[in-house]
């Protein structure tokens, strides 16, 4: 089986998202965070992440990453993604599989590829699909 893999945020364009990569990427930042004492330079990233967890998960975002992973199916089996937070498996006609981790803070499932055999669990290892 083929399999493509990547996180996603590549596919996200909302302002919010391209605001703060290039806020993080940028040489300003990198210049900054090495001057600073590294418990500030946690803390401030433990911030950024508990303001993009708090952030309203988008429904619009999740079709346009399963949209993508249908027009990846055409050259692959496997279409694995992550970003969105938002567990999703889709099973399509033959044995094309579109798979979206999730995430481990709020749903704790993560996905499985066993043989050829695609599922999504979550913590405790119960089959969600």
């Amino acid at each position: 089986q083929n399999c493509f893999l990547a996180h996603g945020n590549r596919l996200d364009k909302r302002l919010w998202t391209s605001l703060w990569k290039s806020l993080l990427t940028s040489k300003l930042n990198h210049a900054l965070y090495s001057i600073i004492h590294p418990d500030v330079g946690v803390f401030l990233a433990q911030g950024i992440a508990y303001l993009s967890r708090k952030q309203r998960r988008n429904p619009h975002l999740a079709n346009m990453f399963e949209n993508y992973a249908q027009s990846k199916l055409d050259d692959v089996d496997i279409v694995i993604l992550a970003h969105t937070h938002i567990p999703v498996f889709k099973k399509y006609p033959n044995n094309k599989y579109y798979l979206n981790t999730g995430d481990w803070i709020e749903h704790f499932s993560y996905g499985v590829i066993d043989k050829g055999k695609v599922s999504l669990h979550y913590k405790g290892d119960r089959l969600l699909f």
